[in-house]
């Protein structure tokens, strides 16, 4: 009688037909296990350091046998996975246009606000309602609205971005008490800039003491 083929497939073989990020549905769906089963396999491959979480309880994992330096180069693919609706926002904008030397530790990002948020390493996030995600669109609140080096600099982080006028005038309109409020001394703000600003700031009803409307 001939033995049965064993039904074993290895964690290489596994791993190498997945993507470089991926969440638990993904594993699920390539393997056709379990649910139950598939989370056992996670558990294991943690453990081996073959793959890693992007968060706790965020369900995305950065697989390590495809690209070894997934958590860096993946980054932001794992979070938007997880949150599509992430807009860079408030410090992390600012930065990265060059208004403020302040670095902040973590991305800061805008995420349509949820019942439950799972954390992603490296990123803080800012809850909004949808209304904002649409009035932002309406206002042409992104970075890449136009061409401006600001705005090519902020999408190097490869997501969309609130343009820095708008990412400081809403600083000052966030009443969550989460949000940092940058003090004039903090901040290079160009000369140019000034009347967006304004603009952006009368159009969320928010403003610094410092900044006269």
């Amino acid at each position: 009688m001939n033995a049965r083929p064993s039904p074993y497939v290895s964690a290489f073989e596994r791993l190498t037909a997945l993507p470089p990020v991926f969440s638990l549905n993904t594993l699920v769906r390539a393997t056709g296990l379990p649910r139950a089963s598939a989370k056992v396999l996670l558990t294991r491959w943690v453990g081996k350091k073959l793959v890693e979480s992007a968060g706790p309880r965020a369900g995305i994992y950065f697989n390590r046998v495809v690209d070894r330096d997934g958590d860096s180069a993946h980054a932001v693919k794992a979070l938007v996975m997880k949150y599509p609706s992430a807009t860079l926002c408030g410090a992390s904008v600012l930065h990265s246009a060059g208004w403020t030397t302040q670095i902040p530790s973590t991305l800061h990002v805008a995420v349509e606000a949820r019942s439950s948020y799972a954390k992603i390493d490296g990123v803080t996030l800012f809850a909004r309602p949808v209304a904002w995600f649409q009035f932002m669109q309406n206002q042409r609140a992104w970075a890449d609205a136009d061409s401006n080096q600001a705005g090519a600099q902020i999408n190097a982080y490869g997501l969309r971005a609130l343009a820095p006028a708008w990412a400081l005038a809403d600083l000052y309109a966030d009443k969550s008490g989460q949000a940092w409020r940058p003090d004039e001394d903090d901040l290079d703000l160009p000369a140019r800039e000034i009347g967006s600003v304004r603009r952006a700031c009368e159009a969320l009803g928010g403003s610094p003491a410092w900044l006269t409307l």
